[in-house]
């Protein structure tokens, strides 16, 4: 079920040069505590999977490409995921919510 609080949408700035990789959730979501860590065969590598192993939901496949410091989520070449909390991600989301 689609959850509006998990919207990658709703916390990326662009920057004229459409740069979001300094966007502030982005560095707040790497300093989480992680919570889960579990590794994955080949045909499972794909982070709306693992999204959905870790969370139940897809949607926040963004979150374990931020946290494993995945560059290009068509180019994965580790397969040992680790992930923040689903509490602490919904903390960090109200935070932000409340700016």
């Amino acid at each position: 079920m689609y959850n509006p609080n998990y919207d990658l949408k709703k916390y990326i700035y662009y920057n004229k040069v459409f740069d979001y990789i300094d966007t502030p959730i982005f560095n707040d979501i790497k300093k989480l505590d992680v919570e889960i860590i579990k590794k994955f065969n080949e045909s499972q590598l794909f982070l709306d999977i693992i999204s959905k192993e870790f969370y139940e939901t897809e949607q926040l496949w963004w979150v374990i490409g931020i946290f494993n410091d995945i560059i290009d989520p068509f180019d994965i070449t580790q397969n040992v995921f680790k992930a923040p909390s689903l509490i602490d991600l919904h903390d960090l989301f109200l935070k932000y919510q409340g700016e």
